[in-house]
């Protein structure tokens, strides 16, 4: 070997050590990642296998079960709702909680009497293959529920931040016309609802309901000699509301309210009403509830200047809310709401008229894309003491895009 062979055949082995150093080294690393990766495949959820008795077969995802039906998702069919009665078998890769009939289940208390794990479906059955091989088996018709478990878990554990889970609409019109007359109208509504929990397998906390609306319009005519003089009218209708309910039971809560009311055309300049009572949900179902309320509350009433007062006047009064609230589901995803209230008052002044006022809103939505809608309603406002001049109803018709809060 020459004397310029030997650094090379040095520098060789010199980089062959560093590899081989380098490989030992990175060797623990490499078997940890392909460790970890094997244990991440081991715990993600496999496929989900249903069998109708018919003999059909959809592999996909269950998603849950209420009321003896079981929903399931497959890429091919999409979502697909089934009785019971019509499973042959079922079996899942992920883990379920079944919850029973009658079981009353609370956030923040736990529930080691509901098993959870993967499931396996047949003969009216459902078995539970749950921590430690333990194996639970429940009759389908006493189902109530069947959850996804990690859903399960985080829900029953705590309660989410005030921020979290509001639904409702939030709706946006206008109208604009430019010609002899300019006239312009703008219209917007939000209702908000918050329940919590948000599941209907724990029994309810509480709810908050906020809803607001408001009408505005301007019309303009111009000067036109020997037919009309100059002129323009305004229409501005203000309504807000929050209202905060405790439940005692699944169906009965104590409430308090507020809410406030301007109102030009029945010459209403702001009304303020602060209460609390209580509310009962006669119809609590997935497509339709019914809920009647009442309170008994402070009210303010402040009305424009007018020829039997000149001044304007207020009213300080003691009174009561009698009220209702309806939702029904129709088909092709349209929704009907209605709220209704009456409002009298116990210490109208004497020689005056009685210091009623009330309150119906009603409206259709009609789903258009996705979250988008375009929806119709009526609302109208009764004032049974208006300033001399003015009328005591005020009746609109609204139409606008909705967009659904889900």
């Amino acid at each position: 070997m020459t004397h310029r062979q030997r650094p090379l055949a040095h520098l060789y082995r010199a980089s062959v050590c560093r590899l081989v150093a380098v490989a030992l080294m990175t060797l623990p690393v490499v078997f940890t990642s392909i460790n970890a990766a094997a244990q991440k495949a081991e715990e993600k959820p496999g496929v989900d296998v249903i069998i109708f008795t018919n003999g059909d077969q959809l592999t996909g995802t269950l998603v849950s079960e209420s009321d003896s039906t079981v929903v399931f998702h497959s890429d091919i069919t999409g979502d697909v709702s089934v009785d019971w009665k019509k499973v042959k078998s079922l079996h899942t890769g992920g883990k379920f909680a079944v919850i029973k009939s009658g079981e009353k289940l609370r956030v923040g208390k736990p529930a080691p009497q509901v098993p959870v794990g993967n499931l396996s479906a047949s003969n009216d059955e459902v078995s539970v293959a749950g921590v430690g091989g333990e194996v639970k088996n429940v009759p389908t018709k006493d189902i109530a529920y069947v959850v996804n478990g990690d859903d399960f878990q985080k829900a029953i554990s705590h309660e989410p931040g005030f921020q979290h889970g509001w639904a409702g609409n939030i709706t946006l019109g206008a109208a604009l016309v430019e010609s002899t007359q300019t006239s312009q109208t703008l219209t917007g509504a939000i209702g908000l609802v918050r329940t919590q929990p948000g599941v209907d397998w724990l029994e309810p906390r509480n709810k908050t309901i906020f809803d607001a609306t408001a009408a505005y319009g301007l019309t303009s005519q111009p000067f036109i000699p020997g037919v009309q003089s100059a002129s323009s009218a305004r229409t501005n209708i203000l309504h807000g509301d929050i209202e905060r309910d405790w439940y005692l039971t699944s169906r009965f809560y104590l409430l308090a309210d507020a809410s406030a009311d301007h109102n030009i055309g029945s010459g209403l300049q702001v009304q303020q009403i602060y209460g609390g009572g209580a509310g009962y949900s006669i119809i609590n179902e997935k497509t339709r509830t019914l809920d009647v309320k009442g309170d008994i509350h402070y009210q303010k009433q402040d009305f424009y200047p007018a020829a039997d007062f000149p001044s304007g006047q207020t009213l300080n009064l003691v009174g009561a809310t009698i009220g209702e609230m309806y939702m029904q589901q129709l088909p092709k995803g349209m929704v009907f709401n209605e709220t209704g209230t009456i409002l009298p008052a116990f210490n109208t002044p004497a020689g005056q008229p009685s210091a009623l006022s009330a309150q119906i809103i009603a409206g259709l939505l009609f789903p258009v894309y996705k979250n988008f809608g375009f929806s119709v309603n009526t609302q109208d406002n009764f004032v049974n003491n208006p300033p001399l001049g003015y009328k005591k109803n005020t009746f609109q018709f609204t139409a606008g895009l909705t967009y659904t809060l889900k």
